[in-house]
């Protein structure tokens, strides 16, 4: 992957966040952006379907590695409880560009803070406000499985989101975002 297709991915999930924020304050929301990530991995995956890239949501298990080797983990557990379970999934988009498959999460920065605030970690903990990987499943300390069996999760709190607010975010990325790639 280039430095400008990681510069076009990393404005675009700043846009998504700024649109998320933006609509949950004009709909009264409280602010809470923490455990957003069904919505991230939908609204992205929907965006660069229109943008004409292929994309999948994928839903599965999140593994943070703390410097102390403990493991925090949303979702099913592979390392067999060796870890603190703080989440049941973790939902994010893989995106294909020039035969490279990129992981891209902007939820991480709301992940971090609601880590932070939890005081599972401490506030110099490495996590990237954007999570951008290509061809791997893994970032430094962070770890992505897919698993499947957690789909039904996510797509729960999903449907609790109106279509309306969930095409509304769609429309405001896409239509901010469009001229990033060179298509």
């Amino acid at each position: 992957m280039n430095n400008e297709i990681k510069r076009s991915l990393t404005l675009m999930c700043d846009i998504y966040r700024n649109e998320l924020e933006k609509i949950i304050s004009q709909s009264g929301g409280s602010g809470t952006t923490s455990g957003t990530c069904y919505l991230s991995g939908y609204t992205l995956t929907n965006v660069f379907q229109m943008l004409g890239f292929n994309s999948t949501e994928i839903t599965g298990v999140l593994y943070i590695k703390k410097p102390n080797g403990q493991q925090l983990i949303y979702g099913g557990d592979e390392l067999e409880n060796r870890g603190e379970l703080i989440g049941y999934y973790h939902t994010w988009c893989v995106v294909e560009i020039d035969e490279n498959k990129i992981i891209i999460d902007p939820s991480m920065k709301y992940e971090k803070e609601y880590l932070i605030k939890q005081k599972l970690i401490k506030s110099s903990f490495s996590i990237p406000e954007n999570l951008i990987v290509s061809n791997s499943n893994s970032y430094e300390n962070i770890k992505y499985v897919q698993d499947d069996n957690l789909i039904p999760i996510s797509k729960k709190y999903l449907n609790m989101i109106s279509e309306e607010l969930k095409q509304q975010l769609i429309q405001n990325v896409f239509v901010k975002s469009k001229d990033l790639f060179d298509l």
